[in-house]
């Protein structure tokens, strides 16, 4: 690792006062956070690059520094690679690809050894203490950790990928428990920490609902997602038609912009507009 530093910033403006060796994922609505050898991000703009986690990337050199807006299997992907180690399994790096830009709800069309893989890490990563990055902060430490984890779990860990399933089912009953709207059109959730962007399935109404709505109390967030991953109706479009351009995701899908600073009755009144816009099938246009 070298002296490899990684620092995560949560806005543009963190983001733009830094002058870093590389970049991962460290990207802000519109704009993208540039490294100054590597810059790796594939959303909005740079959708037509691949995924960082399975971007070929030579190492950085001693006393490096990579920037990254978040924590997630792709971002960590990316900065291992540049670190020197990269989890060495194809399958497994595809399979975390095909996720970051296709949604956790398309995780049925991977083969299950990739879902069961897939679920391990989730799994091990809801059990982590929660933080919430207020500033700029080194994360280095945060990336490393992943490192054995991922490791025993491609090795094939028997115990962390039952853990995996059970976490999977467990969250499958706690996503239904969030549910405050439930229509073919739009399922609305309101959370503290339970992922339900892509829980499109109603399992009272028997049908996939066109889109989701979900608002996280703790990240003080509000994301859309639709459940054809944007063919009819672009999330980031949306995004940034209700929050401006700080807005950031994908066509699948978006959410408000980061560090949000806003309160928990305003909050709540964003997610409100957006279950309202999603509601709206006169607005495909947008």
């Amino acid at each position: 690792m070298r002296g490899i530093r990684v620092l995560l910033a949560l806005s543009y403006d963190d983001a733009a006062a830094l002058h870093p060796t590389a970049s991962v994922e460290a990207e802000y609505g519109d704009h993208t956070a540039a490294g100054s050898l590597v810059t790796l991000a594939h959303h909005g703009q740079n959708s037509e690059n691949p995924a960082p986690c399975v971007a070929e990337v030579c190492p950085l050199p001693d006393g490096a520094s990579i920037l990254v807006s978040h924590i997630d299997l792709d971002t960590v992907g990316g900065c291992l690679a540049l670190m020197g180690c990269k989890p060495a399994h194809d399958a497994f790096r595809e399979a975390a690809a095909y996720i970051d830009v296709a949604g956790a709800h398309c995780v049925h069309a991977l083969d299950a050894w990739q879902r069961d893989a897939l679920n391990a890490v989730w799994a091990w990563k809801a059990s982590l203490p929660r933080e919430n990055f207020s500033e700029l902060t080194d994360v280095t430490d945060r990336i490393l950790e992943w490192r054995p984890v991922l490791a025993e779990i491609i090795g094939g860990d028997l115990a962390r990928i039952e853990t995996g399933k059970r976490w999977a089912a467990e969250i499958a009953a706690k996503v239904e428990r969030c549910v405050v709207l439930d229509t073919p059109q739009v399922r609305g959730f309101i959370t503290d920490a339970v992922f339900c962007a892509s829980s499109y399935y109603s399992p009272a109404g028997g049908y996939i609902a066109k889109a989701t709505a979900t608002l996280d109390k703790g990240k003080r967030s509000v994301v859309i997602a639709f459940a054809d991953g944007g063919a009819e109706r672009s999330a980031l479009a949306l995004a940034q038609k209700l929050w401006g351009r700080q807005a950031g995701g994908r066509p699948g899908i978006a959410g408000s912009p980061r560090a949000w600073d806003i309160s928990e009755s305003a909050l709540q009144i964003q997610f409100d507009r957006a279950c309202r816009a999603l509601a709206q099938p006169e607005e495909r246009s947008v």
